[in-house]
């Protein structure tokens, strides 16, 4: 993120306390922190927040909405936000998923569109929502039949299941990223 907003320094929050502890140990700020309790933070607390696959691992899209709500109110100029895509009815009509759809941790099936316009309704701005990795067939190995065993990676035809094979997807894509404005704007935008 520094890279990317040209930011000096950032505080990175993880609830895994052996990841903060990484992170300290190769020079990035970080404490372990329950990101449900940002109340901790004043309002206005830093020039950016970011997000990087997180949101699909909270429980409910009710608890994503309290998170963003808090992100909004702790943020001063940007929301930066970067998951996986599910896309899971488009897939299903195929019999096919993506394989971290089928993940444990993967709790909330939540896609890029929804999180935008969740920032929407929180006052953000300036939306750009960008799709990442487009998949054009079933052949990609990040498509799994959907009885394939969860928890695994790249499709594996020693191991998982036949699936349907050649079959052409339109606008699919493996990951999306959301960065939103929080002073005025004009506006959702979309791209590739």
């Amino acid at each position: 993120m520094i890279k990317k907003f040209g930011f000096e320094r950032g505080l990175a929050i993880d609830i895994d306390g052996k990841k903060a502890k990484i992170a300290r140990s190769n020079g990035v700020p970080a404490i372990h922190m329950d990101a449900r309790n940002l109340s901790f933070f004043g309002d206005n607390a830093f020039r950016a927040v970011t997000m990087s696959y997180f949101l699909e691992h909270l429980p409910s899209r009710e608890l994503i909405a309290d998170i963003l709500r808090d992100s909004v109110r702790i943020g001063t100029e940007t929301i930066y936000i970067r998951g996986q895509m599910f896309n899971d009815e488009v897939l299903k009509k195929h019999g096919v998923r993506f394989y971290w759809a089928n993940w444990r941790g993967h709790q909330t099936h939540i896609e890029g569109e929804e999180i935008a316009e969740m920032l929407t309704q929180l006052g953000a701005h300036d939306i750009k929502l960008t799709y990442l990795g487009l998949v054009e067939s079933t052949d990609d190995p990040c498509i799994h039949p959907i009885g394939a065993a969860g928890n695994r990676h790249a499709y594996d035809p020693e191991i998982d299941p036949v699936k349907p094979a050649g079959v052409e997807l339109e606008d699919i894509y493996q990951e999306y990223e959301v960065v939103a404005s929080l002073s005025p704007g004009n506006g959702i935008h979309s791209g590739v």
